[in-house]
This record gives structure tokens, sequence and C-alpha cells, in this order.
């Protein structure tokens, strides 16, 4: 089921990001030295926070039949920070 999430899922939703991004990095060769602003090493529970409740960006989450996020999508619109 997909629907927004909240703060308490903010924990959640930074370990999806960074276990998804990680592949890619794995992949290619990337490392937190040479990319360190690489989704994987850069996302925090902080900048989800922010964009969550400071930009107000529309962010959904795919929810597994037990509960537990295994999909995550957040939107930055034209004009927001």
């Amino acid at each position: 089921m997909i629907k927004h999430i909240e703060e308490k899922h903010i924990n959640e939703c930074v370990e999806v990001i960074k276990d998804s991004f990680l592949t890619v990095a794995k992949e290619f060769g990337i490392t937190e030295k040479n990319a360190p602003g690489y989704v994987a090493f850069s996302t925090t529970y902080e900048k989800l926070l922010r964009q969550l409740n400071e930009e107000k960006r529309p962010i959904f989450a795919y929810f597994n039949t037990d509960g537990r996020i295994i999909g995550y999508y957040s939107l930055r619109l034209k004009g927001n920070s």
C-alpha cells in the first residue's frame, strides 16, 4: 500500500534510500570518499525531516503487508527549496 509518510517513518525511509543506492554505488565503485554527496552517503534523518516539515514535499512510501517500508518517493516541487 502506498501512503504519505509521517515523522515516525523517517528513520525507516533513510534506511531504504541508503540500501537502494548502495547497490548502484557498489556496482560503479562509488564511495563516500570519492562522492560524499551521493544519495547513499548523504541522506539523513534531519534532511528528510526538513523536506517533510519545512519544504512540505509530497513524500510517500510503499508499505508491504507486514507494514514495513520497501519503497520511497519524494518530489521537489518547482519553486520550493
